[in-house]
């Protein structure tokens, strides 16, 4: 890979598992007149048409296959990533108040070991499980426990949801009852489906029989503050966020007076996570709740900018998940979904909670196994088991049977063959060449 453009080898990968163009552009942002440029000069450098159009897509020679092995370990690997050099853009999707705790301090912290790498903050939306396996998103941070079950994430931290209200708020002090939560009226954010949140405190208003008044629905929090400060009104959000409301002045953070358990905010990826490379200068070691260090465990500290006691503490390595093992049955299913026409790859690894590359992988295998089996071997699978067949007893009256007779049977498929008399010893010489 050797004075290859680091642009034409994402370039390569992004064709290669999405089998289009266009699929390819969409992932890597760009537009499809430039990502053909990108193959047009591929093909040039290898000499090779590596990529050839059939009805299923874009299917990868043998050629193409075997840089993809080589292309997408580099890419995997950190020896091959310089955060100080590098200008990649990393794609995050989290929610309006994952937007709020994060994005300052994931960029206060890049300014340091990454100044030239750019992100690309994405809202949360229903397409967010099909983004991140297609690879349209790079990372996506938040409380979902149905993406976490289909792609590689780790915890990052426990977190509980607390009421914020104006300071001057006429009816609430420093404590509120479920009576008057469920009277006051809130602020709630506008999503397709409820949050995570928001569809635990209903359902436990629900149990005691009580609802929430809600006066209004709004499609972010970014002018939050303004609407609490010097009203009656009340909205639920994370502990971590409303300290950051806290520091605009003029609000205060109440108990939640339903007994709700913390939840678990993950980082979610589709490569494997593994702790920051010893010289990139990522790597710190993390207090746990209790202050204590844990030496063994790397992780990353970011700090908001708000203040000594606005820190932001982010174990994003925790111990890694065990490797996954699969049966032939779900392999072989795979495999059969794959081969039908118009299948998008990503799509079936979606579908059974699989990496797209996986399946690559499987595919290339099988093909590989197909490759490999030797004329011999051939042979050897397509003859047929021979059966004696019992043949009439000479006696006076009856005639010599004037044909030989073979019958070949394999399962439930049967082949007769008749051979004359006069021809015995070339059919002797057939049966030894079908039979070696």
């Amino acid at each position: 890979m050797s004075g290859l453009d680091l642009n034409l080898v994402r370039a390569f990968v992004a064709i290669y598992e999405t089998q289009s163009v266009t699929k390819a552009a969409e992932r890597l942002a760009v537009s499809q007149p430039t990502l053909s440029h990108s193959l047009a000069k591929l093909r040039n450098v290898y000499s090779d048409q590596l990529f050839t159009r059939g009805a299923a897509g874009l299917s990868s020679t043998s050629l193409a296959d075997q840089l993809y092995e080589r292309f997408s370990r580099a890419l995997e690997d950190p020896k091959e990533f310089d955060s100080s050099r590098s200008s990649r853009m990393f794609r995050l999707a989290m929610s309006d108040m994952g937007t709020l705790s994060f994005t300052h301090a994931i960029l206060q912290r890049f300014q340091g070991v990454a100044p030239n790498i750019e992100i690309d903050v994405q809202k949360i939306d229903d397409r967010v499980i099909e983004d991140l396996s297609v690879g349209r998103l790079d990372v996506v941070i938040g409380n979902l426990p149905a993406l976490a079950a289909v792609s590689r994430s780790q915890p990052l931290f426990r977190e509980h949801y607390v009421c914020l209200l104006s300071s001057a708020h006429p009816s609430i002090g420093s404590h509120i009852s479920v009576e008057d939560f469920s009277a006051c009226r809130q602020i709630v954010l506008s999503t397709p489906t409820p949050t995570p949140g928001n569809r635990r405190i209903d359902e436990a208003l629900s149990d005691l029989g009580l609802s929430r008044r809600i006066v209004a629905r709004v499609p972010h929090f970014s002018g939050l503050a303004q609407l609490l400060v010097q009203s009656d009104l009340l909205v639920v959000v994370p502990s971590r966020a409303a300290r950051i409301y806290l520091q605009q002045g003029g609000l205060k953070v109440v108990d939640l007076p339903i007994s709700l358990s913390d939840f678990e905010v993950r980082v979610s990826g589709t490569r494997e996570m593994k702790p920051a490379h010893p010289t990139s200068g990522c790597s710190r070691r993390l207090p746990d709740r209790s202050g204590r260090v844990d030496s063994t465990t790397p992780s990353i500290r970011v700090e908001t900018g708000l203040g000594v006691h606005q820190t932001i503490e982010v174990d994003t390595y925790a111990q890694r998940t065990p490797r996954r093992r699969h049966s032939v049955e779900l392999k072989t299913q795979v495999l059969a979904q794959c081969d039908e026409p118009g299948v998008s790859i990503a799509a079936v690894a979606q579908l059974h909670g699989l990496n797209a590359n996986l399946v690559h992988k499987w595919r290339r295998g099988r093909r590989q196994a197909k490759a490999a089996v030797t004329p011999a071997q051939a042979r050897d699978d397509m003859a047929g088991t021979f059966v004696a067949l019992q043949l009439p007893t000479q006696s006076t009256g009856l005639s010599v049977a004037q044909d030989i007779r073979i019958e070949l049977r394999r399962g439930a498929t049967s082949i007769s063959l008749s051979w004359p008399c006069t021809a015995a010893s070339a059919c002797a010489v057939w049966l030894r060449e079908l039979l070696r």
